[in-house]
């Protein structure tokens, strides 16, 4: 859903209309609901976005106000059960996570060029740590590279860049 909600977000920003924030605001939905992880993840690049495309563009606050509302209360409307359930759950099990856990599962450099035995072509660089293999693949940084390259004074290629960087920063966690 992160695909569709940037896009919505871009679109939002080129066109300010309450309807396609509200999309965002719904796709960001689906992507939480899909998996509540993924709603911190799908956080960072919008976050960035949206600061960047505003500092573009500066529509005006009073208009990112008035269309942010409705779009909040549509994510709060889907997701205030489900982290209540989350809660919930959580203090019946006694789930928490430490320090130390967070440490532990937090990525670490080496595992962005680790690759799961299940690829035939990279799985001899694999680490066995199962979700610590973080590899993207030889054509999706390859491709980020060629961008880099060809068109890295365009304004959502250098945006993207520091979704990247930033997202790679927080994935390896406290240090």
């Amino acid at each position: 859903w992160l695909p569709f909600c940037l896009w919505a977000l871009h679109r939002y920003i080129r066109l300010p209309r309450t309807a396609t924030l509200l999309a965002c605001a719904a796709c960001f939905a689906l992507q939480a609901a899909t998996a509540s992880y993924l709603a911190y993840f799908a956080l960072v690049p919008l976050v960035i976005v949206a600061i960047a495309e505003w500092l573009r563009t500066r529509v005006p606050v009073a208009t990112v106000i008035r269309d942010a509302v409705p779009a909040i209360v549509l994510v709060l409307a889907v997701m205030l059960p489900i982290a209540r359930g989350y809660i919930e759950v959580r203090a019946q099990q006694g789930l928490k996570r430490t320090g130390g856990d967070i440490v532990a599962m937090s990525a670490d450099v080496g595992d962005y060029v680790s690759a799961p035995p299940a690829l035939k072509l990279w799985s001899g660089i694999g680490s066995g740590r199962g979700e610590h293999e973080l590899f993207l693949g030889a054509m999706a940084m390859g491709l980020a590279l060629l961008a880099l390259v060809v068109r890295g004074r365009e304004y959502a290629v250098v945006t993207y860049a520091v979704v990247l960087v930033v997202a790679f920063l927080l994935s390896l966690g406290p240090q």
